[in-house]
């Protein structure tokens, strides 16, 4: 099945990441639309879109799309994916999704009565890494319930306080809060922040008891990894991560009781441990013919795009990043924009 789909919005991130991603997905590029006009010819003739459009509202009157991708800044989604989904197209926007709460709102309702798949360019959630380490924790026995898990994310731009840094948090730190929430089952209920010169750190409870902690910050080496994820169970286990490409299992490996032992005598006398019991480690191969080596499957770009277009396939509108999930990231965002030191309700 080709879902035949219009692009908004052809500046460097649809050139990095989603564009080159469109060949290993059944999304068939009918027509491109940007305000510069040699922005949306170059990205034609470089991706083979037959048709170029100015206004993304004339390509939306003349093309028969099944869907649209909107890499626009946050302002023009909530315009863009209402029009587009009031029009019959399904809709893939890139993060933040929206500018405000009340906007993000506004735009899940619509999509919910429209019926159609509508998804956020969330890519941290389709890393291969949190894919597996969010199977595990939800489906390992031996892993048991979620206990606790932290986010430390390296993010970009000068240090400066939460209210004059809002857009550049809206962009940049909704990263780590798309994750938390998805590694998190949800929105947390509580939510309490705490803030230095660039350095922002953010603790939530959940409902089920779990807790969560992210440590943003501006201050760092641009050679250290952008993201450090663990996660911890009930079963004494837990998985570490590092950026999207790295996962250790740390299986359970405490020595059971064993009658008239003591136990000192029970622990290992060196490093290693018995096979059942030891960490699992997964990383990419160097095989480069292999595509799941490649940076945009790595990155997320490649699973997310795939994800939208299936769901397009068997119909289903709910699923990872959809828009419902939208309004929890923006109801996170906004209660971590509160003034620092309170515990906020989410």
């Amino acid at each position: 099945m080709s879902i035949k789909i219009g692009l908004i919005g052809c500046g460097q991130h649809a050139f990095m990441a989603i564009l080159p991603s469109l060949q290993y997905t059944p999304l068939e590029l009918a027509a491109v639309a940007d305000i510069e006009e040699h922005a949306a010819r170059r990205a034609a003739r470089m991706y083979g879109a037959p048709q170029v459009y100015t206004d993304y509202r004339k390509m939306l009157a003349e093309e028969e799309l099944d869907a649209i991708l909107a890499l626009t800044g946050e302002q023009f989604h909530p315009q863009i994916a209402i029009e587009a989904l009031r029009a019959g197209k399904h809709v893939w926007i890139e993060k933040p999704p929206a500018p405000t709460l009340s906007a993000m709102e506004q735009m899940a309702q619509v999509a919910a009565q429209s019926g159609k798949v509508a998804q956020i360019g969330y890519m941290a959630n389709f890393f291969p890494a949190v894919r597996k380490a969010k199977a595990i924790a939800t489906t390992e026995k031996s892993f048991g319930r979620l206990t606790a898990f932290r986010v430390r994310y390296c993010g970009s731009g000068a240090p400066r306080p939460k209210p004059e840094a809002r857009p550049m948090l809206l962009t940049v730190a909704i990263h780590p809060i798309a994750l938390f929430v998805h590694l998190g089952g949800g929105a947390p209920q509580t939510l309490y922040c705490e803030e230095g010169p660039g350095e922002y750190f953010i603790t939530a409870k959940w409902t089920a008891g779990h807790i969560g902690f992210i440590h943003y910050t501006q201050n760092r080496s641009f050679k250290s990894f952008d993201w450090e994820v663990e996660l911890c169970g009930s079963g004494r286990e837990n998985l570490f991560l590092l950026n999207g490409d790295h996962l250790r299992y740390y299986r359970f490996s405490h020595p059971r009781p064993v009658p008239g032992k003591k136990w000192s005598e029970l622990l290992p006398q060196d490093f290693t441990t018995d096979l059942d019991k030891a960490p699992l480690f997964w990383e990419p191969s160097f095989d480069h013919s292999l595509f799941a080596n490649n940076i945009l499957f790595l990155a997320g770009y490649v699973p997310e795009l795939q994800e939208f277009a299936r769901r397009i396939e068997e119909g289903h509108t709910e699923g990872v990043n959809d828009f419902a999930f939208g309004v929890q990231t923006l109801r996170v965002f906004e209660a971590f924009m509160q003034p620092s030191g309170q515990v906020v309700n989410v």
